[in-house]
Parts: structure tokens; sequence; C-alpha cells
């Protein structure tokens, strides 16, 4: 018997040798391709981190990494194992098993990468695969080609020659303007390219193959042939291709989402290349064809999981919650014995989804009157909040029963059938589209009807269940608003459906009478109505996420308070106090929820109140503080008066090294003296700590918190970074010393804390703070030291937060202080710390400053649209905690206690008036006169100015706003300290470091991107440059400029000469032979960045207001121009 077998499937004939070289050839080209993604990902995070330029602005730094180059190699060893595996076996299974690099990417993301990829887009990666596996099993099968002289007959063919040419246009395109314009915002732009210019790779992979296995084999020397070369050259030319762009992909986007979206594009691609050259597409069966759109329903669900959901915190643990009728919140209470303290403690895993809410510059108003009471409140501290929990570093167990507790919408039945009803929608919504078009169709007469129904008719039933589907999963996920607002659609579907026309086939629509001109009058009508619903369905079912909550103990918040209250009642306080109350449960039944009947059953039954806040009230944020704005706000005390103290004796000290500034480059710190603790104050002090993490700490990246028993250790303390060999200690609850390295190693998965590795963890020192005695207090911010824990026989508590944001840290600490200073012997008092910088100056914390706001009487009350006096808006300040005092008859002053940090402007102020007077009471008025809008002055000069502009024959470029700091200076010939530019505290590439001050550079730059444009170059701008300016309230203002810029053979300074001319003369200011205020006259100046003697300034009405000249050589040889050009630039914003 012979030992090659032959396999038969369709009448083509298999090698089984070839086909297992092939098979084994394909796996282990997953594997190497997988982990060149992994391999040259941390060759540019590296990269980035020594501030390289990289790769996605068109840097190349990359070539300089050793690791690259092993990526590289791991890739080109996958690719070689790929190409040959063409040669031994059928694309149609080298192609999918190609989706094997995708699961291998994903995991070693993970775990080297500390990429987030939650279970929707592990879902979304698997159902990649299983989509583009369709395609492939359903897609044309290639017919065997056994010469390289059968496969040049099929190159020849029309079809390929078009797709070739197609490719490489499409190609042409991207790289010279889809790329630049949009690659940097569209993860589809680059993978586009690739996986194009690959299918032609595996194409010429496939000839190249056979030109090997022909030459191998003994036959024809197949690199004789002409097409063997130019396979050759194919090859190496698109795997350059692709190499560069994947490489700008993989610096813009997660690996874990660059991967299978390359992989879906790339594998359909090659089908279609496949089919076209093979010419099979004729010979499909209605089966392949329904099973391939199919694959391509499976992969469009693919990315919209794996792109609209990535920063969701959706994990394994959630699945059990599926069976959960509300939006809550989920604490997963595991117990635990803690046998150091001989107590049982519990210890809190929260599950959480992340919703982030992210403010502009323009603050948005708590409005709520009652038709708003559940629009999301928005931050004004232009930060991203994002609520959720994670193990505190600065204290021991968490216990069971604290306080408050944060919560935001968990993964139940509730939000699946959000996210069902999301992607349903979408689909309602084609479906509605394509209804109105056909009906639009029919009414011009264009179309046959026959052909329309038939059309039609296969989409009835399934936009039917779509939308019954998404309903039944509401009515199952008590989500009844919802369910409500489709009943009557469902109600509509199913008359329209008993009581439609008598036919055959399942549909709606007859041919016969559907041309009657009532009938289609209203199927048009219909379409236009059900696609309007599905639109404003899709936008509230993104709604339907939910809203940030906490949850407080009923009776804890009730006995605070001083008094009971009906469910009813309390819901109507907190909404005059500007809050919501979300949803009334208990522990025991959020934990039965959560993992079943059985683990709740010794769970607490007390009632819980889940309360949303708004986002930027972080004195709300815990029960101590809430209750305590509730009962300023009821007039049951008076405002609490926060006092620092300095001790007589003994202040204690933090000294900062030199070495901190390179991590953290700030602490502060403070002391609460005789502390009495509860089981219930303490379980709230650690969930305050956790939300503030969270939020203002942008999870710890610019704030983190460090609490200890104060007695515990001795000061002074010291601020120190060090390398991790170096830190040695036992981290909180364990029984052993770690370095840094090791603790890196512990917490590398943890549920909690592995999400605050990447912080510090590719540093070469750590930020460290030991006490005199050299024992570590904590490694922020990760970790405290188990030494100095705090327990519930804590008297003293020593803060401390280490920061990159000197402010928020501030604001961090004087929450906490404020919040649980009422707990010390002395209330509303915190001892102050000393902080000594390496400058050694000198700061003092915590500083519970107190400032004094001036409002108008007359203004907060036009704006609310109340009649108060001033007494009366006094009084209801002093409610919402702002002390008040009546100056004059129209002038309030007004104290800001440094617990309402989210107090910056009069507007919060006048903001909190119509809270404190309440929503409902504000009577609705019509305004009492109508008026008609008008364009702002600047901007009507401005579009004057352009008009007249092009008119002269200059064009218009719209230049970036920020620029480098050498755009501004260094390639103008100035000093960066001379220069009043705004700098970018944490630019993401070096092309953007600071706000331009000057026009010009942005206009040579677009010069230079046009030097093959035929001579001259006339361009010009007019748009805002940013000054900075400490007078304003913002340490900066923007002005409005006009620049232009002429570049030809020539200089032509008489060009630029006439330009200003012409725009004052159109500006009606008048030329000055005298030189002086009564017009305009030009005057002599030095500047580095115009030629000697070739520049001057132009003095309008004795005010200078810009600057003329020629460019100096050395301007334009940095911008990278070999013309001589002339420039002008001056101020509009002084002719208004």
């Amino acid at each position: 018997m012979s030992s090659v077998t032959e396999m038969t499937n369709n009448d083509v004939h298999y090698d089984a040798t070839n086909f297992y070289i092939g098979l084994g050839l394909a796996i282990s080209s997953s594997g190497f391709i997988g982990a060149s993604f992994i391999i040259k990902k941390k060759a540019l995070i590296q990269l980035q981190k020594y501030g390289g330029l990289r790769a996605s602005s068109g840097g190349f730094g990359y070539l300089k990494e050793w690791i690259w180059w092993a990526g590289l190699l791991s890739m080109g060893i996958g690719e070689a194992a790929n190409f040959v595996a063409y040669a031994f076996a059928p694309a149609s299974l080298v192609t999918p098993l190609g989706a094997l690099s995708v699961l291998v990417s994903a995991v070693l993301a993970s775990r080297y990468l500390n990429e987030k990829l939650n279970l929707l887009g592990k879902m979304g990666c698997l159902l990649c695969i299983l989509g583009s596996t369709i395609i492939v099993l359903h897609s044309p099968k290639e017919e065997e080609v056994s010469s390289l002289s059968e496969l040049i007959i099929k190159i020849r063919e029309p079809g390929y020659m078009l797709y070739v040419l197609i490719v490489i246009m499409s190609t042409l395109s991207i790289v010279f303007h889809f790329g630049p314009a949009y690659g940097k915002q569209n993860i589809l732009v680059y993978i586009c390219l690739c996986s194009s210019v690959g299918s032609l790779t595996v194409m010429s992979c496939k000839g190249l193959g056979l030109a090997l296995k022909e030459t191998i084999s003994g036959g024809e020397n197949a690199f004789a042939n002409w097409l063997t070369w130019v396979f050759i050259f194919s090859v190496i030319l698109c795997i350059m291709i692709q190499m560069n762009y994947l490489n700008k992909s993989l610096d813009l986007f997660d690996t874990s989402i660059v991967t299978p979206i390359y992989y879906v594009f790339f594998t359909t691609l090659v089908i279609i290349a496949s089919a076209i050259l093979f010419e099979e597409w004729t010979k499909m069966s209605a089966e392949n064809i329904l099973g391939s759109s199919c694959g391509f329903l499976v992969i469009i669900i693919a990315i919209f999981l794996l792109n609209a959901f990535k920063e969701m915190d959706v994990n394994y643990s959630n699945i059990r919650h599926m069976l959960r009728p509300k939006r809550e919140v989920l604490s997963n209470y595991n117990s635990r014995w803690d046998d150091h303290e001989g107590t049982r403690a519990r210890v809190e895993s929260q599950h959480l989804l992340n919703h982030t809410y992210n403010s502009d510059i323009t603050r948005t108003k708590r409005i709520q009157p009652a038709a708003y009471q559940n629009l999301v409140q928005r931050p004004r501290d232009n930060t991203s909040l994002s609520r959720d929990h994670g193990l505190d570093s600065g204290l021991g167990s968490r216990f069971v029963g604290g306080s408050c507790h944060t919560c935001r919408m968990a993964f139940n039945l509730a939000a699946f059938s959000y996210i069902v009803a999301l992607i349903s929608d979408a689909f309602l919504i084609f479906f509605a589209i394509f209804h109105v078009i056909t009906f639009d169709e029919l009414k011009t007469g264009y179309k046959n009807p026959i052909d329309q129904c038939n059309n039609l008719n296969p989409l009835v039933l399934p936009e039917y269940i779509l939308h019954a589907i998404s309903s039944i999963l509401f009515l199952f996920g008590e989500q009844y608003f919802s369910l409500f607002l489709n009943v009557p659609l469902i109600a509509y579907h199913v008359w329209r459906y008993m009581n439609r026309p008598l036919m055959t086939e399942s549909g709606l629509y007859d041919p016969t009478s559907i041309m009657n001109a009532y009938d289609l009058s209203m199927y048009h009508r219909e379409g236009w109505i059900k696609l309007a619903f599905y639109l404003l369905s899709f936008f509230y079912y993104l709604y339907g996420t939910g809203m940030p909550t906490i949850g407080v103990k009923r009776d804890s918040l009730f006995k605070a308070l001083g008094k009971t209250y009906s469910d009813d009642e309390f819901q109507t306080l907190c909404f005059k106090f500007g809050l919501e109350l979300d949803e009334v449960t208990t522990e025991k039944q959020m934990i039965a929820k959560e993992q079943g009947s059985d683990q709740g059953v010794d769970a607490s039954e007390e009632i819980i109140y889940k309360i949303d806040i708004p986002a930027n009230r972080y004195d709300l944020l815990c029960l101590e503080s809430l209750s305590t704005g509730l009962l300023i706000f009821l007039n049951k005390i008076s405002i609490p008066r926060y006092k620092a103290i300095k001790p007589k004796t003994g202040m204690e000290k933090i000294v900062m090294s030199p070495e901190c500034l390179k991590v953290r480059g700030h602490i502060v710190a403070a002391i609460l003296r005789d502390v009495t603790l509860t089981q219930e104050s303490y379980n709230s002090f650690i969930d305050l700590q956790d939300k503030l993490h969270q939020n203002i700490g942008r999870k710890r990246s610019l704030v983190s918190i460090g609490t200890h028993d104060l007695d515990t250790v001795k000061g002074p303390f010291l601020y120190d970074a060090r390398p991790p060999s170096e830190i040695r200690f036992k981290p909180l609850n364990q029984d052993k010393e770690y370095t840094g390295e090791e603790i890196m190693e512990l917490y590398a998965t943890h549920a909690q804390l592995k999400q605050y590795l990447p912080i510090i963890k590719d540093s070469p020192i750590y930020p460290v703070v030991y006490d005199s005695n050299g024992v570590v207090l904590s490694l922020p911010p990760i970790i405290n030291g188990d030494h100095s824990k705090i327990t519930l026989d804590t008297k003293n508590i020593f803060i401390e937060c280490t920061a990159t944001d000197l402010t928020k840290a501030r604001i961090v600490v004087d929450t906490i202080v404020c919040a649980f200073s009422q707990y010390c012997k002395t209330k509303c008092t915190a001892e102050i710390v000393e902080v000594v910088y390496p400058d050694k100056q000198t700061f003092y914390y915590p500083e519970l400053k107190y400032r004094t706001e001036e409002i108008s009487h007359n203004k907060a009350i036009s704006y609310i649209g109340i009649k108060q006096t001033p007494d009366q808006v006094a009084e209801l300040l002093s409610k919402m905690s702002l002390k008040s005092k009546v100056k004059g008859k129209d002038t309030l002053m007004v104290e800001i206690p440094p617990t309402r940090h989210d107090v910056i402007h009069p507007c919060d102020i006048y903001e909190d008036v119509a809270i404190a007077y309440g929503y409902n009471e504000i009577e609705k008025t019509i305004p009492h006169m109508s008026t008609i809008a008008a364009e702002f002055p600047l901007n009507k000069l401005t579009d004057q100015i352009r008009v007249e502009l092009a008119q002269a024959g200059f064009t218009e470029a719209l230049t970036f706003s920020l620029c480098s700091r050498e755009d501004v200076a260094d390639k103008l010939r100035h000093k960066l300290e001379d220069v009043p530019a705004v700098h970018i505290s944490n630019p993401k590439t070096l092309e953007f470091q600071v706000a331009r001050t000057t026009l010009l550079p942005g206009l040579l730059k677009t010069i230079s991107a046009n030097k093959k444009m035929p001579l001259p170059h006339k361009l010009f701008e007019v748009s805002d440059v940013v000054l900075r300016d400490d007078t304003a309230e913002v340490g900066a203002r923007n002005n409005r400029r006009l620049c232009a810029v002429y570049a030809n053979k020539s200089a032509g300074f008489e060009i630029i000469h006439g330009l200003v001319d012409r725009v004052l003369l159109l500006l009606e200011i008048p030329w000055s032979a005298n030189k002086d205020e009564d017009g305009y006259y030009l005057r002599a100046a030095d500047d580095p960045t115009f030629f000697p003697q070739r520049c001057a300034e132009i003095v309008c009405h004795g005010k200078v207001i810009g600057k003329m000249g020629v460019l100096h050589p050395d301007v334009l040889s940095k911008f990278e121009l070999n013309i001589p050009c002339s420039a002008m630039e001056i101020d509009i914003e002084l002719f208004l």
C-alpha cells in the first residue's frame, strides 16, 4: 500500500502529505505572526517613553529598537511559513487558520501590554473568527493550479487586472490623502490599506510557491520565467507597505482591536481576490450565498462589539448576573478570615461597568425641571469621570455594611437588552431607509411594482421579529418604560400583518394594489415615521446604559438626618437638593441577584438608597458629607467652619527628594487627630477614597491616596523615588516582604490592582514614602505598607496624596478632611503637615481655604427668572453651604468653603440659587420680545476679509491650532522663553506641544507640503492664536489675526505690501504720510524671523498691529523651503 493517500473533497484532490505539511505551517505561522504584533507594540511603547517621534506621526525611530527587529523577525518567520503553506495547501484552508493569530495576539496583549479586552471584546474576537470562517467555508473555492503557465493565463483575465488596478488606486489615495487626513482618527483607514495590499501579497505568494515547488521538484527552472521575479518584487513591495502602515495602526490603536479587524478585512479581500482570479463566483449555490451573507453579518456585529464597548468593564463574572432585572450596583462579597486580626472580614470585589462623562471647556448646568429629572450631570472640571471600585491601597480589608457603595449600571439582563436593542435598531434603521427609498421610487414611476414588492416583502418578518425580540428582552429585564415606548409599534405590526392582503407568500405588499394613490402615500408616510422612531430609539438605547449613583444605607442616613422619611418624601427632598433617588434595594437583594439566592442568605436586609450624585460634587460622595449637606439645606444645622491648625510643638514634615519629581512630582498631606472610628465610619472612609481615586484621581494616574496609622510610624517622612530592586517592604495584608519588581508580579493578575500597575511599571524608578526609621508607608499609586495600616483602634490618621496634578491633590485632601473631621475630638479641624520640596520651598497642607466671590443680585434673579430680594437670595445660598452677606443694594458677597471646589464661576452660584429656590417653583414665561440673531462682529469682519483676500488671488488655508515648540521658537529664530506660548502639559506627539502664537508656521508648513504645485504660492489664513496672559481668567486669551504668505522665484515684497494696503483700504484706514495717529504707516523693524533691513512694523492709529517683510533664509530652510517668501501678519481685533 502506498504511504501517500489521497483526500477527496468536491472532486478536488490533494496529496495528504502536502495537506498536513500546509496545515502545520499555517498553524505555526499564526503563532509567530500573533506574537510579532505584541513584540513590535512593546518597541513602539518604549520609543514613546523615550520621547521619540511616533510611527503614527511619520517617525521611524522604531528602526533603532532591537525589540522591534525581533518582532519583525517573528513576523518574517510567520509570513515565510504562511507563504510556503500556500504551496502545499489550498488558500481556503490556510487563510482561515490565520484567525489563530487573533487569539494569540489578544492573549499576549492582555498579559504583556496590559491592554484591556473585556468580555464583549473577546466575544467580538471570536465572532470575527467565526464570521471569517463562515465566509471562507461558503466562498467560491479556487480550483487547483498546477503550473505557472496556467497561472499566467488566469492573471491576464480582465477581472483580476481590474482588481489589481483598484487596489493600486485605493492604496495611493490612502497614502496621499485619506491616511494623512483621517488615519489618526479612524482605525479602518490603515487597516483597509494593509488588507488590500495583503490580498495581492497572498496571490503573489501563491505564484511564488508554485515556482519554488516546480523548481524543487526537478521540473522546469521557474526562476527563468519573468513572472517569478514579478512575484518576488510584488511580495517585497507589498510587505514593506504593510509593515509601515501596520506599525502606524498599532501605534495609534490597541493591539486587541487592530488584530481582529485586520484579520477580518484581510481574509475577506483575499477571498475576493482569489475568487476573481479563479472565476468561481458564478458557480455559487444559494446555500453558499446565504452562508456568505450570514458571515458578513456576523463580522459587522463583531466589529461593533469591538469598537462600541471597548471602554466598558465587562468580565466573565458578569455572566451570572444576566438575570438581574434592574440597573443597580453589584457588590460581590467573598468571605475570608483575617488571621492577624482574629475577626472575620468580608472583602468587597466590585464588578462594574465604566460610565465616563467628559466635559469640554463649556460647562453644562444642572438644570432639573420636572421634565428633565433624568438628565445625566456632567462634571465642570474638564476631566473624564469614571466610577468603579478597586482595592484601596491605603487601607486594610473592605468590610460589609459600609455606609456608601459606588454605583453604576452593571452588566445584567437590562444592560444586555439595551445592547441587543442597539444592534437590532441599527438594522431596523437600514430597513426603514430601504422602505422609504423603495416607495419613493414607486411614486416617481421608474420602478416595476412587482420587483419592488419582491424586494420589500422578505424584509417584513425580519423587521417585526427584530423589534419584538428587543421588546421581549425589555420585558424580562423589567425595563418597563422602554417596553412602553415599543408596545404601540408592536401592536401596529400585529394589526398590519393580520390585515395584510391575501397573498401566497409572507409579506405586506401586493403588486396589484400597491400603486393605489392612497395606499402608496400611506406606505411612504409609514416609512418616514418608522425611520424617525428608530433613529430616536437608537440614541435612547445609548442613554439606556444608566447613570452614576451612590448607595447609602437608609437607616444610617435617617439617623444622621434626625428624621425618618418615606421613600416618596425622601425622593422629593433629593430633587429639591439637586439630586435624584434612583432606586431602593437591599444588600441581600443585590447579592442574590448577582450570585443567586443561595449566596445572599447571610447578607443584610437593611434598605439601601441609591442616589444620583452630580459628578462634580465631590463633597457629596459619602454618608457624612451627604448628611451634612442635607442638614444645612433643611436649616437644621449651621454651616461648619473648617480649620487647619498648627500643632504647638513637633509639626510633622515630609521632605521630597529630587528623584521623586521624575515620576509623581507633588505630595500633599494632613493629619486627623483623636479620631473615633466605628465600623460604619471606617467603611465610609474606605469607600470615599475609592471614589476619589476613580473620578478626580483618574484611576490613580493623577492622584493616589495613602492613609496610615500615625502612631505606628515616626516622622519626619521622606518622599523618594528609587529603583524597584532597592525597594523592599511587606505590602498590605501580605505575610512577607517583596521588592518593587516582585510587587509588580504579585499584583499582575489582581482583579483590582493590576489596572494601576502600568502607571509606574515601565519607569526606571518607583515613588516610595518612608518614615524616619526607614519603614515603607506606601508605594504610590499601587499599594500601602502593612506596617501602617488603619484599624478600628486607630486614633491619629496620617493622610498623604502623591500626584501629578497639584490642584486635584489639594481638592482630594480637602474633601477627605472636611468629610471625616467630624469624628475628631475637636470637630472640623485638621492638623497641618509641612512639605519641603527639593528646591527648599516649603508648603503647608491642608489649606482649607475660604474665598469670597462677588455676584450681582439682579443678574442672579434675572438669569433664573425669579423675584427675590437680596436677603432672600443670600438665605437661599446659605442653604447650599454658601454663606452669603448683602453688600449694598445689588451686591452679594458669597463665601466659598473648601468643600465646594465645584464652584469656580459666578454661574455656578446662580445655579445653586436656582436649586435652593426649586426648579419646579420657577414660573414658566414667554420672552417679552422676539429677536433676530446677528453675527458676532469679529466673525463678520473675518468673513469680509476672507472674501476680499480670495478676490485678490490668495488661497485660504486652515492649519492646526497646536504645533511644536520648534515651530513657534527655533524655526522662527526666537527663544522659547521669549514666546508667550501656552504649553500642553502632556502632549501626545511632538507635533502638538504648544498652542500657536502666530499663524506663520502653519502656512509655511502648508507651502512645504505643496512644493510640487505650480508657482507662485499665495496663501492666507484668518484664525485665532493663543497668547499667555496672566491677567485673563484662564491665564490665556485668543487673538484673531490675518496672515498671508507669498512664495515665488522672487520674494515679492511688493505683493505683500500691496495686500496690506488693500486690506487697510477696505477697512477705511487712510495712509498717514506724516506718520501720525490719523492713519497707518510702516516703520523699519528688526525681527530675527525676517531678512535684515527687509522687515517693517505696521503702525495703525499709533499702535503696532503687525509686521511684514521678507523671511530669513534660515527660517525657510528649517521649513524645508528653497524659494524666497514674503509674509505679513496683523491683529484684526483692533479694527472693531
